[in-house]
């Protein structure tokens, strides 16, 4: 939630400095990857970066 919180207002903030083309190519990729990401952990079961190795498990 503190992530998503601070992503908020960073992206909110830079938006007065950036053209319009650039905010939309943020405001579609931001939930694009966040889709990515849950469909990885709902199929892998496991966060994507925090992967252990086999003999780990």
């Amino acid at each position: 939630m503190l992530h998503t919180g601070i992503a908020y207002v960073l992206m909110n903030s830079a938006f007065p400095r950036l053209t319009t083309p650039v905010i939309g190519i943020i405001t579609f990729t931001y939930p694009v990857v966040a889709i990515i990401i849950i469909i990885d952990w709902a199929v892998t079961g496991i966060r994507s970066g925090r992967r252990r190795p086999p003999a780990w498990r």
